[in-house]
């Protein structure tokens, strides 16, 4: 699928179906050893692993499979401990290139499935911490990096992911309109639907759209979390408006979730974020590919 027969897709009212959770599937599936992020490491310990997740999402229904890049930034990769300053850049290249190579052999070996593939940017530093943000400069020079690789390797766009203040998103999407890709960007948000640093979410909304962002998401936050931010969306969709949320709850170290959400009750917020208004839907962490696959039936007939 082209990024404009999924617009067109949005244009029409209808849902669009996104991926699971990567790296819980990662860690469900024992493919890494666990050396600093299960993530980074399963892209080096077995790339055909991360493969393999891609094509499962696919074939349960997922329209949009995202990269496994969440922690293959600069700054990530040097406060997890796995290189030093001095190697960043080669390694941000090295491993930007593996999980986008992983996520578009998929797509090949899917063929009867129309599939884009978002480039996912994820924090620099700390995840769920808007404390840790840095400023809006380094931000931007970090995404900068990582996008002109994911780019260069051939992702239809670029999803900014699990921001937790609104300067960290639009240095994302910043970057992306500079490389002329498709920028989407995904916020974290709290019990009142307001964004994890307390900014509103209409202010957020706003500033992505102002940077050149064409999708706002919801995403890696409690299911009641997002929707509550909905809430204060409904009647200001100047653009589409996604979610994808925690299908578990975190236990608040590593990728450890309990009290995990069965495939109908992820399908029963999904359903009511239908209503509120979110057109592309999927799953962050603690869903899998049969969670995608009773979204997939489930949103299957929805309209605007």
């Amino acid at each position: 699928m082209s990024v404009a027969t999924l617009t067109a897709k949005l244009d029409r009212g209808e849902a669009v179906i996104l991926d699971g959770g990567m790296g819980t599937e990662i860690k469900m599936r024992g493919i890494a050893a666990g050396s600093s992020e299960l993530s980074v490491a399963a892209m080096v310990e077995s790339p055909e692993g991360i493969r393999e997740i891609h094509e499962d999402f696919i074939r349960a229904g997922a329209e949009v499979t995202i990269t496994n890049t969440y922690n293959c930034n600069s700054g990530k990769l040097v406060h997890i401990g796995w290189i030093s300053k001095s190697e960043a850049q080669a390694e941000t290249v090295r491993l930007n290139e593996l999980a986008a190579k992983a996520a578009l052999e998929a797509r090949a070996a899917t063929p009867d499935h129309e599939v884009v593939v978002a480039g996912s940017l994820g924090p620099l530093s700390q995840s769920y911490n808007p404390d840790a943000v840095l400023a809006y400069e380094e931000c931007l020079n970090a995404y900068r990096e990582q996008v002109r690789v994911l780019a260069q390797a051939g992702v239809d766009v670029i999803l900014i992911e699990t921001c937790t203040k609104i300067h960290e998103a639009v240095a994302g999407v910043t970057a992306a309109v500079e490389a002329r890709m498709p920028a989407w960007a995904g916020f974290v948000v709290d019990e009142q639907g307001r964004v994890a640093s307390g900014e509103s979410i209409l202010e957020a909304q706003v500033a992505i759209r102002d940077a050149g962002a064409s999708v706002l998401f919801l995403n890696c936050s409690q299911a009641p979390y997002v929707t509550a931010a909905l809430k204060e969306l409904v009647g200001r969709h100047d653009m589409p408006i996604g979610a994808y949320a925690q299908g578990a709850v975190y236990e608040g170290r590593g990728w450890d979730f309990k009290d995990y959400m069965s495939p109908e009750e992820y399908l029963d917020y999904a359903k009511e974020w239908a209503g509120l208004g979110a057109r592309l839907i999927g799953g962050c962490c603690g869903t899998t590919p049969e969670h995608i696959k009773v979204l997939a039936a489930g949103l299957s007939r929805l309209t605007a």
